[in-house]
């Protein structure tokens, strides 16, 4: 059985990619987590991600964003940014098939976004 038990799917203004990205690169995740186009027309204002994870990665970005888990040589102020302006969602998998493609939909409908195909990003 896999280790990677949880779905997370997250967006984040675009603004805020580059940062969220070098803090997960920071603990050895990236250097592009996140990559997904997604906008509410078809202006890309968010990036997205959807993958599977860990439940120990799960608990860390949690942690991270409760204050309880500091990031070594971060600016504290810099993760509570990107951590206000993060939106993510996690769940279980039902095995090892299970993509998550309806979860991220919901997900993605929720925000009121949707996948950008072709866009540049």
């Amino acid at each position: 059985m896999t280790e990677f038990t949880r779905h997370l799917w997250a967006a984040i203004p675009v603004a805020f990619a580059d940062a969220a990205n070098g803090l997960l690169a920071s603990q050895d995740y990236g250097p592009t987590n996140f990559a997904v186009p997604l906008g509410a027309t078809d202006t890309v204002t968010h990036l997205g991600i959807r993958t599977v994870v860990r439940p120990s990665f799960e608990a860390w970005i949690v942690g991270v964003g409760a204050g309880s888990i500091t990031v070594d040589g971060a600016d504290p102020l810099a993760v509570a940014a990107v951590m206000a302006a993060l939106s993510a969602e996690f769940a279980d998998r039902s095995g090892p098939g299970d993509q998550g493609r309806a979860g991220w939909a919901a997900f993605l409908v929720g925000l009121g976004l949707h996948e950008i195909v072709n866009a540049d990003v």
